[in-house]
């Protein structure tokens, strides 16, 4: 694997790849509200200072992937959007978001510093095409049903 820098602007960088340092990617699975994104982009940059862990923060507008109807799904895009530009700003670290839905890609990768492709989409085209569009990092997640060599399918995709 090739190193890649997540990060662009005046947040830190975070260098993946196989000679990089252990990065850390976490947060809490869906936004439920910039005093909680807060909240937990200060505990989890505390932890990382203080072990040397490079780390950007990973949560979710929008987790369309519930199973039950009346769950949760995150606080939406605009909203969702403008936290995870908030965080970035006020805490100078990376951010990440997935997004399922083709037409939220542009402005994910408008904000976000790397766009992740949940594990239940990691064949769709169309969501692929568009994270490749951001011309961000993409955080492929392979699905459970799926194997490791098939992968390459949505790889090839994310490259055409």
């Amino acid at each position: 694997m090739k190193k890649i820098v997540i990060g662009y602007g005046n947040v830190n960088k975070v260098s993946v790849g196989a000679k990089e340092p252990l990065a850390f990617f976490g947060g809490p699975c869906a936004i439920e509200s910039k005093d909680h994104a807060f909240f937990m982009a200060d505990a989890i940059g505390k932890i990382c200072r203080k072990l040397s862990v490079p780390w950007v923060y990973k949560s979710c507008y929008d987790k369309d992937c519930r199973s039950a109807p009346d769950s949760f799904h995150g606080v939406g895009i605009a909203l969702g959007l403008k936290i995870l530009s908030d965080v970035r700003e006020e805490f100078g670290v990376p951010v990440v978001s997935d997004f399922s839905d083709p037409s939220w890609a542009k402005s994910t990768g408008e904000v976000c510093d790397m766009v992740q492709i949940p594990a239940y989409l990691c064949r769709q085209t169309s969501i692929l095409s568009a994270a490749a569009k951001t011309q961000r990092p993409v955080h492929l997640k392979k699905g459970q049903y799926m194997s490791p060599w098939n992968m390459k399918n949505s790889v090839r995709k994310l490259e055409t």
